[in-house]
C-alpha cells in the first residue's frame, strides 16, 4: 500500500479513527479484534491498535483483555450513562462461565469467532 507524505514530510494516516470505528460498528460480530478490523481495513494491526487507543481514550470504544494476551474491542453506545457501561459489557457472562477454565489462545479465538457458540444465550 502506498502512503502519501503529508505537510513536514511525515507519512500521511491511511486509516483515521472514524474509519476503525465504522469497521467495528460493521464488523459481523459484536466484538473484534485490532487483527480482524486490520484485514477489514487492509492495514496492519498496530495501525489499528493505535487508532483503538484513541477511540478508547475518547471513550468511543471499550474493551476487554481475554486470555494471556488477546484483546477484544466494542462500540461505546454513546448514550449510555458511564456507570452503567459495566452492566452492557459483552463479556460479563463470558468471563464468569470461563473464570475456573485455563483457555489457550487457540481456544479463545475460536471462542470469539464461533458467535453461536458465544453469543447463543444472548438471543
Amino acid at each position: 500500500m502506498n502512503q502519501d507524505r503529508g505537510e513536514g514530510g511525515k507519512f500521511a494516516p491511511t486509516v483515521e479513527n472514524d474509519d476503525v470505528l465504522r469497521a467495528l460498528r460493521e464488523h459481523a460480530e459484536p466484538i473484534a479484534t485490532a487483527r480482524d478490523l486490520a484485514t477489514a481495513l487492509d492495514v496492519t494491526a498496530e495501525t489499528v491498535r493505535r487508532r483503538l487507543a484513541e477511540l478508547h481514550d475518547a471513550e468511543r470504544v471499550d474493551r476487554r483483555t481475554v486470555g494471556a494476551a488477546a484483546v477484544v474491542w466494542w462500540p461505546v453506545d454513546r448514550t449510555e450513562p458511564t456507570a452503567d457501561r459495566e452492566a452492557a459489557d459483552p463479556f460479563d457472562e463470558l468471563m464468569r462461565a470461563t473464570a475456573d477454565i485455563d483457555l489457550r489462545a487457540e481456544d479463545l479465538d475460536a471462542m470469539i469467532h464461533d458467535s453461536k457458540r458465544v453469543w447463543s444465550s444472548h438471543s
